[in-house]
This record gives C-alpha cells, sequence and structure tokens, in this order.
C-alpha cells in the first residue's frame, strides 16, 4: 500500500530540510537560535518540523548542551561520514 504524500507533509518536509540547511550553513545552531529565524523568516514553529529537522535527520547531532540564564540549551551539528 502506498501513501499519499499531502501539501501539508510535503510542506513540513521542505521546512525541515530548511533547517537541515541553515545548521549546515553554520556549522552549528542553538535550539534558541532556530526558533528566532523561524521567527524571523515568518514560518511556523511546529513541534513535528523540529523532531524531523533536529532528531529524526540522519545528518544532524546535538553538539553539546550547555545552561544559559538557568535553562538547558541545546546546540546542533550538521555532520556527514565522507
Amino acid at each position: 500500500m502506498r501513501r499519499k504524500w499531502t501539501q501539508d507533509r510535503v510542506q513540513s518536509m521542505k521546512e525541515a530540510q530548511k533547517i537541515i540547511g541553515w545548521i549546515k550553513e553554520s556549522n552549528s545552531l542553538s535550539t534558541r537560535e532556530i526558533i528566532t529565524r523561524l521567527k524571523k523568516e515568518k514560518m511556523e514553529i511546529q513541534a513535528h518540523v523540529l523532531n524531523r529537522a533536529l532528531v529524526k535527520s540522519p545528518f544532524i547531532r546535538i553538539k553539546e548542551k550547555k545552561e544559559v540564564e538557568g535553562n538547558i540549551v541545546t546546540i546542533w551539528e550538521f555532520f556527514s561520514e565522507e
């Protein structure tokens, strides 16, 4: 059985790829920086898109976690096994 890609799924995939591109371009970004950039680009902040880009992507991994203003901030980095 083949699933049909809805317009919403295609859009969320494009948004996840855009986030991955930002991380690749910057070498690393924090979750806060990603959310700030989403707001700047007037993109909707959606948990499933962030999950697809940051957790499910084989090219993104956690670089470090650090405390900023009493909160834990995750820094994400792009990597590939070339």
